[in-house]
């Protein structure tokens, strides 16, 4: 099923001339989310921003009175992301699934939450092809991909300005995306370099 190349790159008989990388920045209430691809067909590998996202929970429910009505509020907004990132899945048919994993910082009731979301974006992964494994990595893994230790939320955004390889075909650009984006965006900075041999194989 895998293969290894020279490069690294790990080859998924369904990618064809791209292999496409679904990272996300988890959260119930904004969740980053981005798909990237890797070009198969050239010789000098750039990973490719398709397009990204920032979903809000708050949207997710209002678009739909069924999900409140079915499960309350924080139910609903679960089961919202959920339904959503099936979708998404669905549409964009990544090759691998991957997310920055909870930090348990000094609020339990935030890292318990972002437990709950792991468990959500796993879920949406297995329901739309079964084949399709969540990883996870650790945030300052992630900082350190892209060459900062996001001492404030610009870090991040100057530090993917700095990635040579990354190339645009998504309609927004850097400088007009939000940290959740951001920071969704190199989450699969993080892989790509995993792929490549570029980056320490710390995903959990």
């Amino acid at each position: 099923y895998y293969c290894y190349g020279v490069s690294m790159l790990i080859l998924d008989p369904r990618a064809g001339d791209r292999y496409r990388i679904a990272a996300i920045d988890p959260g119930t209430h904004r969740l980053g989310l981005t798909f990237l691809d890797i070009d198969l067909s050239l010789p000098e590998r750039k990973l490719i921003v398709t397009d990204v996202f920032t979903h809000r929970g708050e949207k997710l429910l209002a678009n739909s009175s069924w999900y409140i009505d079915q499960y309350g509020e924080a139910l609903g907004m679960r089961q919202a992301h959920l339904d959503n990132l099936k979708q998404q899945f669905e549409l964009y048919q990544p090759n691998c699934v991957i997310s920055e994993a909870p930090y348990l910082g000094r609020l339990p009731a935030a890292f318990r939450a972002l437990v709950e979301m792991i468990a959500i974006i796993r879920q949406a992964a297995w329901e739309t092809d079964r084949r399709l494994l969540l990883e996870t990595v650790d945030p300052p893994t992630v900082k350190k991909a892209v060459g900062t230790k996001g001492k404030d939320k610009e870090d991040v955004r100057r530090g993917l300005a700095r990635q040579e390889f990354l190339s645009w075909e998504c309609p927004a650009t850097l400088a007009e995306l939000d940290e959740h984006s951001c920071d969704a965006i190199a989450v699969g900075v993080w892989k790509f370099k995993q792929l490549m041999g570029m980056a320490d194989n710390a995903t959990r």
